[in-house]
């Protein structure tokens, strides 16, 4: 990363160093060119906009006034013609006329008689006759304004109706004229026209300005993105304590980090537990091998009687069933964790699944004095060949564990909404409160000395687990040293399985 970026540390384990990001290619797959292209476009849009409305407010605005001008000009020159008793007067006087109002280059201001013919002009402006005669023969209309060109000049014109004669005595009647006042806007126009081109100068150059700076907030705001990429691209499976720094990162990335630091925190504990599982694996296989080696490096190593090799034979029988039964359990627990595993579910009574395997160990359990209490009913939906599984592994836990004398209780448990508790309670010394939260872990014991290794494979409670989660419920324990220890597994309410009716 670079120098100004956020120190990225754990907040759960190591801090992470800091690396060189990633550089951004300006293509259409980046993230950050996405954003400064839309931004730049939004930009691009509004200032156009504006500028379109200013383009058209200063021109409306210019003509505006023009027209007020060019009105309030045509007011006096109609008082001015009422003086005027004819148009021969007027002709003979024009320049009494002109010169009493006129004081402007851009202007010019032509009389026409009533059938639309120029009678007297200031310049020599020739309004087009089309106009003149289309006014003329509207005599009731009061006012126009009309746009013309002559020799490459725009001109803006108001024509009015009035009369000469109407403050002359001599008059004997009105004559009605027509009153041309024009105004040249070609010095207008030509502003106008470097005005637009500068304000398009300006909109292009806005446009690459915001462009620039689009770029270079969606590449700051981007940066929390990097530094995860970052995290990801250094982590190994010999740094999976680090973790991404989130206490100065955005809203809108907390969520992404702190999911990120969760899986990385999962696939620390994975790793930990998968190189627990491979030593207590290898502990596990060595322990028989070794046995199966020794004795029959021993047996082979002098001639012996054939009841000798016998006797070989059969240990090493108990062996080889053993490392049989440890693999059979490792093929299902891989079995269970593959999602695409299918159960054979069906409705049935809990009960009797429970006396069944009571009556199994029913043997074992007259030999050490230990008597089996089962208390309650409950249908479950789910699969009776791996509920008996489970059954199996905790009922052989209770009954080992269980001194003499002392009963194993069983319980069943039904909710209203279908959901199933199963607990099997047994004393004994009980488990110390640091063991039980490994309890259902793959080859976890208590006793770090394994006293029980030759009887067990360490793999019974992590099947429990196994197949309580391919049912989508739970295994739990709970222990009192020296007390009552119980193994309680919770079936999930399931529409096919019946509700026990309220209490």
């Amino acid at each position: 990363m670079s120098s100004g970026a956020t120190p990225v540390a754990g907040t759960a384990g190591a801090a992470v160093a800091p690396r060189a990001s990633r550089s951004v290619r300006l293509s259409w797959n980046s993230l950050t060119t996405r954003l400064g292209a839309w931004f730049a476009l939004l930009a691009a849009v509004l200032l156009s906009f504006v500028g379109v409305m200013l383009c058209h407010t200063l021109e409306a605005e210019l003509l505006s006034r023009d027209a007020a001008e060019l009105s309030a000009k045509s007011a006096q020159l109609g008082n001015a013609l009422r003086d005027f008793e004819s148009i021969s007067a007027l002709r003979a006087r024009q320049s009494d006329f002109f010169g009493a109002v006129y004081d402007t280059e851009r202007q010019a201001i032509v009389v026409a008689d009533a059938r639309g013919m120029p009678v007297i002009a200031s310049r020599e402006l020739m309004v087009p006759e089309g106009i003149l005669h289309g006014f003329a023969a509207q005599p009731g209309r009061a006012q126009q304004t009309v746009n013309f060109n002559q020799n490459g000049d725009d001109w803006f014109a108001v024509l009015t109706w009035d009369a000469l004669g109407q403050h002359s005595i001599a008059a004997t009647a009105a004559t009605p004229v027509v009153l041309v006042v024009a105004l040249n806007r070609s010095s207008t126009n030509l502003m106008l026209g470097q005005f637009y081109r500068q304000l398009v100068l300006m909109l292009v150059l806005g446009g690459v300005i915001t462009a620039a700076i689009g770029f270079a907030v969606a590449y700051h705001g981007l940066r929390p993105l990097r530094q995860i990429d970052a995290t990801a691209s250094a982590i190994t499976a010999d740094r999976l304590n680090e973790r991404l720094d989130l206490s100065r990162a955005p809203d809108e990335v907390l969520s992404l980090g702190g999911s990120f630091n969760a899986m990385l925190a999962r696939l620390h504990d994975s790793f930990r537990r998968l190189s627990e599982f491979s030593s207590d694996l290898a502990h596990e296989l060595r322990t028989p091998i070794n046995n199966l080696l020794g004795q029959t490096h021993v047996a082979l190593s002098r001639p012996r009687e054939p009841r000798e090799y016998q006797d070989v034979l059969e240990s090493n029988a108990e062996e080889l069933e053993r490392l049989r039964k440890m693999t059979e359990d490792m093929l299902f627990l891989a079995k269970a964790d593959d999602p695409a595993t299918r159960l054979d579910r069906q409705t049935f009574e809990a009960r009797e699944e429970i006396d069944k395997v009571a009556e199994y160990f029913a043997v074992v359990a007259e030999e050490k004095s230990v008597q089996v209490a089962v208390d309650g009913h409950a249908l479950l939906f789910a699969d009776r060949r791996l509920v008996q599984r489970a059954l199996n592994n905790i009922f052989a836990n209770a009954v080992r564990h269980a001194p003499p004398g002392t009963p194993v209780v069983v319980t069943l448990a039904a909710a209203s909404d279908g959901a199933v508790t199963l607990s099997v309670a047994n004393a004994g010394p009980g488990i110390a409160p640091e063991h039980l939260p490994r309890i259902f872990d793959r080859f976890y014991r208590t006793d770090p000395s394994r006293p029980d290794s030759a009887e067990s494979s360490g793999l019974g409670l992590a099947i429990v687990r196994s197949i309580m989660r391919m049912h989508g419920g739970r295994a739990s324990a709970a222990s009192v040293p020296g007390g009552m220890t119980t193994f309680s597994l919770h079936f999930p309410a399931s529409p096919k399985a019946k509700p026990m009716p309220p209490t």
